[in-house]
């Protein structure tokens, strides 16, 4: 698995990645902070969110309604989901399975989540949906 973290760090131009002590990465792309956390063949890519829906007892409910309707939508072309810690912290995570060593999957999901970020950071907070063929959608 480090060995293709590091392959990745160099398809990016960027410094060999270091884990720290628990053995997960602390990136930053595109000026977006990232945890990457091995787990067996798997890697989870994790982003706060707590900045556009606040955390714990200051969670907008609305945000996190907005961002788990605009998610949803587009859940069909990215593997990302919207979860919450113990703690009340907004997430957004994408499961990667390493066991066929493809490092076009972990570009291609990195991507998505800097993307997904860029969107949800850039998306007003009283947009609302657009209804297409009776389903309410976000769109970009």
């Amino acid at each position: 698995m480090n060995t293709l973290l590091q392959q990745m760090a160099r398809r990016l131009g960027m410094a060999p990645w270091l884990a720290s002590e628990r053995g997960d990465y602390q990136l930053c792309i595109e000026g977006h902070p990232l945890s990457l956390e091995p787990q067996g063949t798997r890697l989870l890519i994790r982003s706060s969110l707590s900045s556009l829906a606040g955390q714990g007892a200051s969670l907008d409910p609305q945000a996190l309604r907005r961002m788990m309707g605009m998610l949803t939508v587009w859940a069909q072309h990215c593997p990302q989901r919207l979860a919450l810690t113990p703690a009340g912290e907004p997430l957004l995570d994408a499961q990667v399975d390493l066991a066929q060593g493809d490092l076009d999957i972990v570009d291609h999901v990195l991507g998505a989540q800097v993307d997904l970020i860029d969107l949800l950071c850039g998306q007003p907070a009283d947009q609302a949906p657009v209804t297409h063929g009776g389903a309410r959608i976000w769109l970009p």
